[in-house]
């Protein structure tokens, strides 16, 4: 459901956020 998704798109954008700050690091 709606939920789902929002929980998906917030994991998505926190692995992303993790994935940029180790790129950067």
């Amino acid at each position: 459901g709606v939920d789902y998704i929002s929980i998906g798109a917030l994991t998505h954008s926190v692995k992303a956020l993790d994935f940029s700050l180790e790129i950067e690091a």
